[in-house]
């Protein structure tokens, strides 16, 4: 060897051992056992490092070492033996023992709810439910509520304005805007009730979970719970530091920004606020100015949670949100010019729109918040105290072209403000061998609201579709009263005749009867004919002579009829020879006024382009429950659960109404109080709802369960739009019959839930314009509280994961509600088996989730989703006029994400309604009233990219 080759050799070897020195300076060494629960161990256990190649195997005695590069620290690591529930741990040097379940034995979920007021497993809970998490929620992109209601089956929300919103589970739909109106779905946040219209719109940001439970659920979540319940639960504060940012950006100049910082601070105290500015610029362009359809909401979250000791805890949640919005674009088919000329009868709502106000003169505000403190205390490890406090108000307005047209026909504001104040107490216990646990407890909730609608028109337009209406309806009979007085004076004047020309008796009788019946085809022809004149029209400069009109009419059947006699009769030409020798002699004989008197009041009245009426309503309630719920598991697979809440309640409510003098009408939908606001006496309802369930466990994995329960929406106290007569609506009460069941395959791939339901649903409480005029000519309303509806339905949800990365998801439901043939008193009803509003009998989706892992720490993922359903109808009267046929909606969500130290990184693109699917959320509205019906239309495509930073 030569003297440079021995040097090579040496400067090789010393650079070798330095890469060897420098590679072992930058590893991390674990070290450990596996074992299973029962402490074997398991030889062959294979260890890696997720999204990397090093991976290692257990000994014999189950020991193991896995080298770590450095530059892997905090990577996952992930120990599997097959037959075993795979464990991750964290990249750190140390030594970790893992013991691992048995999938034969492990109780397979990661889906806890608190709906029966104590932590379960999903499947434990023998209720319909269906659960969207936090991943779900995200993965999704669900920011709002009516978003939800794509991907929970029997649940629909109908939104056309944030003031309100439609909320329907299975079939039963709760849509009642006054303050003295109470809803048929519960809507709830954190145990906080938030039902009411006007205030359960919110957005979503920071959401552990969203619950939709069906059925009556009076003994869970109160007594508006008749049909269902919706709950809100919010991400509570954590140990543990952390931030999330998210920003997204689309188009319609779409501006997401959602914030969140939980900050610990020792072991007794813990914060989490969050933040959500959620904006677009509005889907809908508005020829006068701006754009509608719009949205602005900056929305703040503080949550604090104290502890005192180690079993006491109190959680301080403060929110608020403000929108300040665009308004919704309510659009009518009928269009017109600038001159008030129309210019299309088929207008699409999908494309722009010019309206009465431009920019900033449709819009939308409210504010909603509030203050809940909630106290958990445990006494030892089976009794548990909860009190729960909730205050919440809200203030919104809503400004609107409510006919839709670029003309000013009618106007509309709507207002709302409310207060609740709630208190529950409630005390959760269990046996020691937990084979009986429940809960007892009371509430108090007192709320004050007011509603207030005023509407500005012009009478030149709403005379001839309000008015219009009700006189074409009062004038019906119109032709046979004419006829009847017409014939009654021939005749009478051929008798008087007759005394004097007594020869000529008998033909006078025969002439009497051919000029009557010539007179009854001519009236009845001419009058259907000056009707067409008359009502099917937009405009009235004033009201028609309907007077001298119908003189006229009169005038020439009888002159046409007298003409046509003298040509064929040569007696009835001698008769009208002798009284002068034309028609109009004899015409002269009868007094064709009289018999038209009554409609000199409507003639041709002076009508103003500029009317104003306003509403206000109020209402106060008190309620007082107390509630019990108990589980027995009398077998060791048999649960019986019986649940009973009592309601006691006062309700009383004010209305005052004021409005400028219409002709004829003297007000258009109000009764004017003078100024006065009129409050009725104190009504006091009691009520008992509950429920009976029975089930059986199989395996701890599969739930098959039937019961039946009772729902109830409270009675009412109505003002029939007048300050002298209420009308008292009695409770609502609803009857459900329910198998189902909900599992879990064995090892965790699969899990379901299946049911068939049957409902009976009395009392059903509506209030409709009745499609008359009361005597003053102010529009009538219909109340009824006897009728009878029916559903039956049967719904499925499922989900299988192929792996950790990839799954499937499908959901399906099926809604045959109806109503009766007869009401309860036997009455046919005016929507006997009509299908129930703002409910398809079909709805499916179904979606994707797909995530791959790639070399260090990165992942793509891929969620694509559709939904379908079958034809709605937006009213209960089925009007074909207001549906929506079936369509799909195409969503897909898409990125990238990578990981490092202990920051996440995400970046993704998402599309809603990608096939740009034009659907209908509403139709009828307020412009129905006045005879020009308008149309809501639902969310046009929708896309956005998205990046998020997550430290933990």
């Amino acid at each position: 060897m030569s003297i440079s080759s021995s040097i090579k050799a040496k400067l090789a070897l010393t650079l070798l051992l330095t890469i060897i020195a420098v590679t072992a300076e930058a590893q991390i060494t674990m070290t450990g056992t596996v074992k299973n629960v029962k402490g074997e161990n398991l030889v062959g256990a294979y260890i890696t490092v997720d999204s990397t190649n090093i991976a290692t195997l257990t000994d014999l005695d189950g020991k193991y070492t896995l080298n770590v590069p450095e530059q892997y620290e905090d990577y996952d690591v992930t120990i599997s033996y097959a037959g075993y529930v795979p464990e991750t741990i964290k990249a750190h040097s140390g030594s970790y023992n893992v013991a691992l379940n048995s999938r034969e034995t492990q109780e397979i979920t990661t889906m806890y709810v608190t709906t029966q007021k104590r932590v379960q497993r999903l499947v434990d809970v023998p209720i319909t439910q269906s659960l969207l998490d936090s991943s779900r929620l995200r993965q999704s992109a669900i920011y709002s509520i009516d978003e939800v209601a794509h991907t929970v089956p029997g649940f629909v929300i109908s939104a056309p304005s944030v003031q309100y919103p439609v909320y329907s589970i299975r079939g039963v739909a709760s849509d009642e805007p006054y303050s003295y109106g109470q809803s048929r779905i519960s809507v709830f946040m954190d145990g906080i009730s938030i039902s009411r219209m006007q205030a359960s719109f919110i957005d979503h940001y920071d959401m552990e979970q969203v619950v939709v439970s069906k059925g009556p659920q009076g003994t869970l979540y109160g007594r508006g719970a008749e049909i269902g319940a919706v709950e809100f639960i919010r991400n509570k504060p954590k140990d543990e530091f952390g931030v999330d940012v998210s920003m997204l950006y689309g188009n319609y100049n779409q501006r997401k920004v959602v914030g969140v910082l939980n900050t610990p601070a020792g072991k007794n105290f813990a914060n989490r606020f969050a933040f959500q500015y959620n904006a677009y610029d509005g889907s809908i362009k508005n020829t006068t100015g701006g754009t509608l359809n719009g949205k602005n909401t900056i929305a703040v979250r503080n949550s604090s949670k104290f502890h005192f000791g180690s079993h006491t805890d109190l959680h301080i949640v403060a929110d608020f949100q403000n929108d300040d919005g665009p308004g919704n674009s309510y659009q009518c088919k009928t269009q017109f010019n600038s001159h008030g000329e129309v210019i299309t009868n088929n207008k699409s709502p999908y494309t722009e729109i010019g309206l009465t106000f431009g920019e900033d003169s449709i819009y939308f505000k409210r504010k909603t918040g509030g203050l809940l403190l909630q106290l958990d205390t445990e006494f030892g490890d089976n009794v548990k105290l909860s009190s729960i406090t909730g205050i919440r108000a809200y203030d919104s307005q809503e400004a609107m072209d409510t006919d839709g047209t670029l003309i000013r026909i009618m106007d509309g504001t709507q207002t709302a403000q409310g207060t609740q104040i709630s208190q529950e107490l409630r005390l959760n216990w269990q046996t020691t061998d937990n084979k009986l646990n429940g809960f007892f407890g009371a509430s108090f909730f007192y709320e004050k609201t007011k509603h207030a609608y005023q509407f500005y028109g012009n009478f030149h337009y709403i005379y001839p579709n309000v008015v219009g209406k009700g006189l074409r309806s009062k004038f019906k009979n119109l032709p046979d009263q004419l006829i009847a007085a017409i014939q009654q004076i021939i005749t009478n004047w051929t008798n008087s005749e007759k005394e004097k020309y007594a020869a000529y008796s008998d033909q006078m009788d025969k002439l009497c009867e051919k000029l009557n019946n010539m007179i009854a085809e001519r009236v009845k022809a001419q009058v259907n004919e000056q009707y067409s004149k008359w009502f099917d029209v937009l405009y009235w400069e004033n009201t028609p002579d309907f007077f001298t009109d119908t003189k006229n009419v009169v005038t020439n059947a009888i002159i046409e009829s007298i003409n046509e006699l003298v040509e064929t009769d040569e007696f009835a030409k001698l008769v009208v020879q002798n009284f002068g020798g034309t028609p109009g002699d004899i015409l002269g004989k009868f007094d064709i006024g009289e018999g038209l008197a009554s409609l000199k009041a409507a003639s041709n009245l002076e009508l103003s382009d500029h009317h104003y009426e306003e509403e206000i309503d109020y209402n106060r309630n008190h309620e007082a429950s107390i509630f019990a719920d108990f589980t027995w598991n009398f077998t060791p697979k048999f649960y019986l659960t019986l649940g009973l809440r009592g309601t006691y309640e006062t309700v009383y409510t004010g209305y005052y109404s004021s409005s400028n003098y219409a002709p004829l009408l003297g007000t258009i939908i109000y009764a004017n109080t003078n100024g006065e606001t009129v409050w009725t006496d104190h009504k006091n309802y009691k009520s008992w709802v509950g429920r009976a369930v029975l089930n059986y466990m199989v395996d701890t994995t599969h739930n098959i369960f039937i019961s039946a329960s009772k729902g109830r929406r409270p009675g009412m106290i109505y003002f029939d739009f007048k300050p002298d007569q209420t009308v008292s609506l009695s409770p609502e009460l609803t009857y459900n019959y329910e198998l189902g069941i909900k599992g879990i395959s064995r090892y965790g791939h699969f899990s379901y839930t299946a049911a068939v339901y049957y409902f009976d649903w009395k009392h059903f409480q509506t209030v409709i314009a009745g499609g008359g005029l009361t005597e003053d000519g102010a529009i009538t309303y219909v109340y009824d509280d006897n009728g009878l509806a029916y559903g039956v339905g049967a719904e499925f949800s499922g989900q299988y994961a192929f792996n950790p990365n990839v799954s499937i998801f499908a959901d399906f439901t099926y809604c045959g509600g109806r109503f009766s043939d007869k009401d309860m008193n036997g009455n046919v009803q005016d929507n006997a088996g009509n299908q129930f509003a703002m409910m398809p009998q079909f709805m499916y989706d179904m979606g994707f989730n797909w995530r791959h892992a790639l070399p260090g720490n990165k992942f793509i993922y891929f969620y694509p989703s559709f939904y379908t359903q079958s034809k709605i109808f937006f009213d209960d009267a089925n009007n074909p006029a207001f549906t929506q046929g079936a369509y799909i909606i195409f969503n897909a969500n898409a990125g990238f994400q990578w990981t490092k130290r202990r920051i996440t990184y995400d970046v993704g693109i998402y599309g809603r309604n990608i096939t740009n699917t034009k659907y209908l959320i509403d139709g009828g509205n307020v412009g129905e009233v006045i005879g020009m019906p308008t149309y809501s239309v639902g969310s046009p495509a929708m896309f956005y990219i998205s990046y998020r930073m997550h430290i933990k």
